[in-house]
């Protein structure tokens, strides 16, 4: 195959070549450099007779050549360069050839390509990563908001009503094997928001369910109701449990100073346990049916349903 002619190759790096090449002599100054490496380095003339080293932090030396060819007399080697154009640092890869009089630089932008596809890639995943994390709080905070009583911030009536059905359809909840409902209403309160006002009315609710949570263990789970009404499903073996925790929130209420109405406040509960038949209509009117009583009992006092 005859060889290329030299004027060709000069014509193809002068005027096709996207690859940066250089040119060096023995000392390193720069005999020639393509448009492609120009371009790279914001130069418009070609710096013929200057060392490279004023363009481009590159080592020459090649102490520990990748291959040599004695019979040759050339060896190379992998080679890295960085220059700085508008202020920014940058790296060219290539290959360094050498006979001792010149020398060679060709360097492959198409591994440049590859970093800056994987930096793109990288900055991508970053963004979509950010996306995703945004996304998953506006999940949480629209999850929150639909479980979520707005007032007292414990969970609302429709949040406690699809944990009872999921409870009573058999899928575990916070491990609860057995477990009894408290509904407990607040005596006379309709008397607080007409002498006070419904200002006042929300402080009393917000204290309660402070209260609440405060008296209630980790496995148990408070809900507003609905207006001055409450829901705890609690984790308990006997009847005689579950009276037990309704009983220190009666009492707990009893005792707690309300500053808002100068007096404390008293509610009326209604608790039943759990059965293997039960649906929700039949446990939350099991409940409803004991708070009946216990109002109609003189109020302040816990009624037990079988």
């Amino acid at each position: 195959m005859p060889e290329l002619p030299l004027d060709l190759l000069e014509l193809y790096c002068t005027r096709f070549s996207q690859v940066p090449m250089l040119s060096l002599d023995g000392e390193g100054r720069i005999k020639y450099a393509n448009p492609a490496l120009l371009k790279r380095l914001g130069l418009t003339e070609n710096p013929q007779g200057e060392p490279v080293t004023h363009f481009l932090d590159i080592d020459l030396s090649m102490h520990d050549p990748l291959f040599r060819d004695d019979e040759l007399t050339i060896t190379a080697d992998l080679i890295t360069a960085a220059y700085t154009h508008h202020g920014e640092r940058n790296t060219l890869r290539g290959h360094m050839l050498s006979n001792g009089s010149q020398i060679i630089v060709i360097f492959d932008i198409f591994r440049e390509y590859d970093v800056e596809i994987l930096e793109q890639v990288t900055k991508l995943n970053l963004e979509m990563s950010s996306i995703a994390r945004t996304y998953s709080k506006k999940a949480q905070a629209s999850h929150k908001l639909a479980h979520q009583d707005a007032l007292t911030s414990l969970s609302n009536r429709r949040h406690a009503e699809e944990l009872l059905e999921d409870l009573l359809g058999g899928k575990p909840l916070m491990q609860l094997r057995s477990f009894g409902v408290i509904l407990l209403d607040i005596d006379d309160f309709k008397s607080v928001n007409d002498t006070f006002g419904h200002d006042a009315g929300d402080q009393v609710l917000k204290m309660l369910s402070d209260t609440i949570r405060q008296q209630l263990r980790q496995q148990d789970i408070p809900a507003r109701y609905g207006g001055e009404e409450f829901l705890v499903i609690a984790q308990c073996e006997t009847s005689e449990n579950l009276i037990a925790i309704a009983e220190k929130l009666r009492i707990s209420f009893e005792e707690l100073y309300i500053p808002v109405i100068k007096k404390a406040v008293t509610a009326s509960f209604g608790v039943t346990m759990g059965r293997p038949e039960d649906t929700l209509e039949s446990i939350t009117k099991r409940a409803d049916k004991a708070l009946y009583r216990a109002k109609w009992s003189g109020k302040n006092c816990v009624i037990f349903a079988d």
